[in-house]
């Protein structure tokens, strides 16, 4: 378990498909780290990047505008960046964030494993 001030960033494969699993409270130094395990996945030949969100409680701006640009740059190459988030709960934190941005309408956002391959 992650506690509020922590943010654990694990990568991990799904059916072929590199998952990155955000939790915790992602600003600062780790926004570096998760841009430096976006970029080298994007440098790689995967048909889609998936980010679980699930867990999140916390974004920084420029966590943030990195899912804004990763999603942007994959777009390009004919790939895409999926946003896997099975938290029900309406008033969570990133289902408010999503919300309140609409990022919830520009990227790809699921609510379970099995939609990412639908």
């Amino acid at each position: 378990m992650v506690s509020g001030l922590e943010c654990e960033i694990q990568k991990s494969e799904l059916n072929g498909v590199p998952l990155v699993t955000i939790k915790g409270m992602i600003k600062d130094q780790d926004v570096y780290r998760f841009s430096r395990e976006m970029r080298s996945l994007s440098r790689q030949d995967y048909p889609a990047v998936v980010v679980d969100v699930t867990g999140l409680e916390f974004m920084d701006s420029h966590a943030l505008g990195l899912l804004a640009y990763f999603h942007n740059a994959l777009a390009k190459q004919g790939r895409s960046l999926v946003l896997l988030n099975e938290n029900r709960d309406e008033l969570s934190y990133i289902n408010g964030l999503l919300e309140s941005t609409g990022l919830k309408t520009v990227l790809k956002v699921v609510e379970s494993k099995v939609a990412i391959f639908q």
